[in-house]
């Protein structure tokens, strides 16, 4: 059987603030591909194909700006 009380308090808080990241991070990313592109092709500010290259690139820098940062030396 498996004891979870075993652990340290300080993990659980570790274990229960990543996955509030985790579901912030990926909900505010389905907001963003899911109900803006919506958004702007109904008010026709921008082609919804520029806007979908744009939210890409943001989310690429997301996720690559810690990697640049932990191999600058």
């Amino acid at each position: 059987m498996l004891n979870l009380n075993n652990h340290p308090a300080a993990l659980w808080r570790l274990f229960f603030t990543e996955m509030w990241e985790r579901f912030s991070f990926y909900g505010l990313n389905a907001i963003v591909i899911l109900y803006i592109p919506n958004v702007v092709d109904q008010l026709k500010i921008f082609e919804s194909g520029f806007f979908r290259v744009c939210v890409g690139v943001v989310i690429a820098c997301i996720i690559l700006l810690p990697i640049k940062k932990y191999f600058k030396k």
